[in-house]
């Protein structure tokens, strides 16, 4: 009995090893984030994650159990040769993820999920984001720690199964009973009463030490089983009248209490959706000077809103923000379920109705993440995109840059008929950030190769209007500039707090009536306010954007929301928080601790029945 206890704590203590040496590679990998972490939390790291290490070790180990149960029974030379095949595999699987865990962070500081895996539908488009030494240094890394992985697991844990021939069924039953109650505690972190979770290693205000503690295959497990694939709300924390109250408290406003801003009440609307366009680019929202003086320029005679928030952290959220009025859900997009974002409402239906032409104009590929059939199912008449320029253009990995799109965008208008409702989304300053032109930023990190990329962007977007202010259709043209979601650069945010969500809002335009211009809003509210926004202002019934609130009135009680992985970030005027759905909770707040369980009600109620209107659409 002895030798097979020996046999099994051999191999958890490979696997138990390995997530340590997962652990250590990731610190060292991102230490940029160790900034202001004391030495002692990092350690912490290992002893908080050593729980979670060692249950996902008994569910690797659940296999190998079943094959060592028949082996002592029915004894087999077979049994020995699929362990060391089946343990390859495993340590295969297992720096994917470890190394996709690597990649993840450092663009969305979250660690490998299933969002994250939809996204490999579209091999292309995701290479899109990565340079050619980027994807050189991440397959060279997988093989060296495979090969040295492997190297170890056979030459120090790699045994055969010790034989029982000479040992009794009793004996034989009894061990296999007292294997299954091991393995089966263990599995669960415990003999408790909850199993464990993620929640368990959550030690730390600061979230990269918290993820450094958590176990990348068993994040990828459990964010897989609970993406919401099937048909159950995984964010159930009250009946469904009470969120439903709660919520509805929000959107209780009065419908005529707001002011017109506009000479007319049948503008033209052209929407510029900027790639990753922060604040912390715009000088007027507390950001840096020379990035964005364009952008600074314009704030000056348009309405900036000055605290607005993107629900989502990804381009197919953030046009469904922007146009269809919905808020991002937590590990998925509606806009990848063709039969869910086909039901959404749409700007462009609107504007249909009332005889507006509508277009719509993106440098990349619109079949990335089903954006073709969402734009067409939203009734746009002409979508541009990559394949309506000529090949000669300037393009990066993602697409024709923004000065051609813009000046594309232009040249139609001109030709449209009026009035005109027209979307533009620019793709620059996406990653690998290697747009053309000057470099006004010695490009020795990325934070500065995003500075770059930004000011690009910008630069375009100057002459944009330099032009647009020359055409006839002009001085009766409402502008609204606004980004797909925010960025951890230049700043290095922390992408679960708020800060890393800000965004900026700009309505634009000789449109404006002369007293508003120049008008700073300062209401809480996230992107998805605009079809309310934009339609109450044009005397245009909103009801169908359930989720849109009228940033211009003040009866409207200021709240903006963010998706999280498992949970999301809520802010109010005096506060914010950020929830994530575990077991035992957790949460990082700059509130005072009376305010807490409000804002924790706020966040699980909006939560509760957004995803639970996602899973009926």
């Amino acid at each position: 009995m002895i030798n097979h206890i020996r046999y099994f704590l051999r191999i958890t203590f490979f696997y138990v090893i390995l997530f340590a040496f997962y652990r250590l590679t990731f610190i060292l990998v991102n230490h940029s984030e160790l900034t202001g972490i004391s030495f002692s939390n990092i350690l912490l790291s290992f002893v908080y994650g050593l729980r979670l290490d060692i249950a996902a070790t008994a569910y690797i180990l659940a296999i190998p159990f079943i094959t060592w149960f028949i082996s002592i029974f029915i004894p087999t030379r077979f049994a020995d040769y699929f362990l060391r095949g089946y343990h390859i595999l495993i340590i295969f699987l297992l720096t994917i993820i470890h190394t996709g865990d690597l990649l993840i962070y450092h663009f969305w500081k979250s660690m490998l999920n299933w969002r994250a895996l939809s996204y490999l539908a579209e091999p292309k488009e995701a290479l899109a984001s990565v340079t050619g030494l980027q994807v050189i240094l991440i397959i060279a890394l997988f093989l060296a720690l495979f090969i040295i992985e492997i190297y170890f697991f056979r030459k120090y844990f790699s045994r055969k199964i010790p034989s029982m021939s000479e040992t009794s069924w009793l004996s034989k039953v009894i061990i296999t009973c007292s294997m299954v109650v091991i393995l089966f505690v263990v599995g669960r972190g415990g003999a408790q009463e909850l199993p464990v979770n993620e929640s368990s290693v959550y030690f730390s205000s600061n979230q990269f030490v918290n993820l450094a503690a958590v176990n990348g295959a068993w994040h990828l497990a459990h964010n897989m089983y609970s993406a919401g694939i099937g048909s159950e709300n995984s964010f159930v924390f009250f009946d469904k009248k009470k969120a439903d109250e709660e919520v509805n408290k929000f959107y209780s406003c009065q419908q005529d209490s707001f002011p017109r801003i506009l000479k007319t009440d049948k503008p033209n609307i052209v929407i510029l959706i900027l790639e990753s366009f922060n604040a912390d680019l715009v000088e007027a929202l507390g950001g840096e000077k020379e990035i964005a003086p364009a952008f600074n320029k314009l704030t000056e005679e348009g309405i900036l809103f000055t605290n607005i928030y993107a629900s989502g952290a990804r381009t197919d959220q953030g046009i469904v923000s922007v146009l269809s009025g919905f808020p991002a859900t937590p590990n998925l997009s509606i806009m990848r379920n063709i039969d869910k974002s086909v039901k959404l409402p749409s700007l462009t239906n609107y504007f249909r109705e009332e005889k507006y032409s509508t277009s719509f104009y993106y440098g990349g590929a619109t079949d990335f993440s089903n954006l073709n059939s969402y734009l067409l199912s939203s009734r746009f008449e002409k979508v541009i995109d990559e394949s309506s320029f000529d090949k000669k253009i300037i393009r990066n990995k993602w697409g024709v840059h923004d000065e051609y799109v813009l000046q594309k965008q232009l040249n139609d208008l001109d030709k449209s008929s009026q009035p005109f409702f027209s979307v533009l989304m620019t793709l620059s300053s996406h990653e690998p950030f290697d747009e053309p032109g000057e470099k006004i930023f010695p490009e020795t990190s990325e934070a500065n190769k995003f500075r770059n990329a930004a000011h690009y962007t910008d630069r375009c977007l100057g002459n944009y209007f330099e032009e647009a202010k020359k055409q006839p259709w002009y001085n009766n043209t409402l502008f609204i500039l606004v980004a797909d979601h925010g960025h951890a650069l230049p700043k290095n945010r922390d992408r679960s707090l708020p800060v890393a969500h800000h965004i900026p809002l700009l309505f634009y335009g000789d449109v404006l009536k002369p007293e508003f211009k120049g008008a700073k809003i300062p209401i809480v509210g996230g992107h998805h306010d605009i079809p309310t926004t934009l339609l109450n202002q044009l005397g245009i019934n909103s009801e169908k954007f359930s989720w849109s609130k009228n940033l211009f009135n003040s009866s409207c009680r200021g709240f903006a929301y963010y998706e999280q992985d498992e949970g999301c970030g809520w802010i109010e005027d005096d506060g914010w928080i950020v929830f994530m759905k575990n077991e035992n909770g957790y949460a990082e707040e700059k509130i005072s601790p009376s305010q807490k369980d409000t804002l924790q009600l706020h966040a699980k109620a909006f939560l509760q029945k957004l995803f639970r209107e996602y899973l009926d659409y």
